[in-house]
């Protein structure tokens, strides 16, 4: 127990800390903290530390809304809408784990986890270097 309120609060810090400095965040390191969110959401979820489960998802739908401005800018309006929808399914997410409800939690994480490959399939490709990159030729 002590170990999810010291990881919720440092996740809290951390989303804090992320929406001061969002205007100076770089796609790469906004998607390296949204896998990194999600892994640690996976094992609360496992776990079934519920509290913990919408803490996660509800950073995670703050951190993909931070990637909007960058598929703006780049005239991606599909990605943007992609990732304004793949916020709502995390909020989903985050609702049904303060509802305390394990079956509305996979049923929404199932959806979410969608919504995230569903981007990645049209907009992410690797380049020479092993690295992830926008895929701007959609």
């Amino acid at each position: 127990m002590r170990k999810s309120l010291i990881l919720t609060a440092v996740c809290l810090i951390l989303g804090f800390t992320l929406s001061v400095t969002a205007q100076q965040r770089r796609h790469p390191d906004i998607m390296n903290d949204l896998s990194a969110t999600r892994d640690a959401l996976d094992g609360s979820r496992e776990a079934g530390e519920m509290g913990t489960v919408e803490t996660r998802a509800r950073g995670l739908a703050r951190l993909i809304l931070e990637v909007v401005p960058t598929y703006e800018r780049l005239n991606l309006a599909p990605a943007a809408t992609l990732a304004n929808e793949a916020s709502a399914a995390w909020t989903e997410v985050a609702t049904a784990a303060a509802a305390n409800d394990a079956g509305a939690v996979e049923t929404a994480y199932t959806a979410a986890r969608a919504t995230c490959g569903g981007c990645h399939m049209q907009y992410r490709e690797r380049d020479a270097d092993g690295n992830f990159r926008i895929n701007r030729g959609q």
